[in-house]
C-alpha cells in the first residue's frame, strides 16, 4: 500500500510527464514507451489496493523556463508523486532543481547533462 507524508493514503497516484510535445520520432517513441510503462504497472497491479498509476502531461517546448513552469504546475497537484522529463538536457536543470526543492523525484531519461547526475 502506498503511504504518503502526512499519513494520508493516496486516492490517486500520478506522475508528471514533461516533454517537448513535437512530432520528432524520438519524442513520439519516448512518450509511447512511457505510456507502455504506465500500462505495465497498472496491468501488473503493482500499486495494490486497487490504485492505478495515472499521468499528466506538460509541453516544455524544449525551453528551460517553460519546463520550470511545467514542474511548478504539475507539482501543485498533490497526487503527483514525481516527474519524468524533460527530454532536452538544456530544459532539465531548472525543473530538476524545483522538483528537489519540493522534495519530489525527477528522472530525465532523455537528458545527458553531466551536472544532473
Amino acid at each position: 500500500m502506498l503511504w504518503l507524508s502526512m499519513g494520508a493514503f493516496a486516492a490517486s497516484v500520478r506522475l508528471g510527464y514533461i516533454y517537448d510535445q513535437s512530432s520528432a520520432s524520438w519524442v513520439v517513441e519516448s512518450f509511447s514507451q512511457f505510456k507502455l510503462g504506465v500500462k505495465a504497472v497498472n496491468d501488473a497491479g503493482v500499486l495494490g489496493g486497487g490504485y492505478r498509476l495515472n499521468y499528466s502531461v506538460c509541453n516544455s517546448e524544449g525551453e528551460a523556463l517553460v519546463a520550470l513552469r511545467c514542474a511548478a504546475s504539475l507539482l501543485d497537484d498533490p497526487d503527483v508523486i514525481g516527474i519524468v522529463g524533460t527530454g532536452y538536457s538544456s530544459a532539465a536543470p531548472l525543473a530538476a532543481s524545483f522538483s528537489s526543492i519540493r522534495q519530489k523525484p525527477m528522472v530525465s531519461p532523455g537528458s545527458n547533462l553531466i551536472t544532473l547526475a
